[in-house]
């Protein structure tokens, strides 16, 4: 009887269980522009919505439209990554920068908003930043990326090449598992009644 019982709980458990699944979205490729862009990777589906104008798509990764300078995020312009229903605890960016000025940009997780300055260097170069720390406790089902530089000339703003989640997926009881809880519980039963 009290194996029966561990049993069941075993099973429940692993049923209610939560998974954590590391998804990448890779951006660096040319389509079509849109005031939303849809994205799926390992089974979580993802939508990118642009703000002051539509998302620009571009070999160097995600920007705004509208500004002069080919599609990056520029000030006052954002992209909002939305997971819908799913949770992520963990966030890093692959940032895109012109490489010859200095670059600034920020991101809203949770209602706070951090700033980055991605110093100058030779040429245009992805800079790797792990947003995790910024991160509440629980996770986030979206975050927005901001610029920050002047809307002018000279290359200013950055573009989104990647991002990288820890997905908090919930497993569901396979048909298998609850015909195996059903089956133990008649048994439970069965042996019960048998001893009254």
């Amino acid at each position: 009887m009290k194996f029966l019982t561990a049993l069941i709980a075993a099973v429940v458990l692993s049923a209610s269980a939560a998974s954590a699944a590391t998804v990448t979205y890779n951006f660096q490729a040319s389509g079509t522009n849109g005031a939303t862009i849809n994205y799926s990777s390992g089974g979580v589906d993802m939508t990118v919505t642009g703000a002051v104008g539509n998302v620009a798509v571009t070999n160097n990764g995600l920007g705004v439209t509208g500004n002069p300078e080919g599609g990056r995020l520029g000030l006052g312009e954002s992209l909002t990554f939305d997971f819908g229903t799913t949770l992520v605890d963990q966030i890093s960016g692959l940032i895109f920068e012109s490489g010859g000025q200095t670059e600034q940009f920020g991101i809203t997780i949770g209602g706070v908003s951090t700033v980055f300055t991605l110093p100058a260097a030779a040429g245009s170069s992805f800079v790797n930043i792990d947003f995790t720390s910024l991160i509440p406790t629980g996770g986030v089902s979206s975050f927005t990326i901001f610029g920050l530089e002047p809307d002018a000339a000279g290359n200013r703003g950055v573009k989104v090449g990647e991002i990288t989640v820890n997905a908090l997926t919930a497993i569901p009881l396979p048909a298998g598992g609850l015909l195996l809880l059903s089956g133990l519980g008649a048994l439970t039963l069965r042996g019960r009644r048998t001893r009254s």
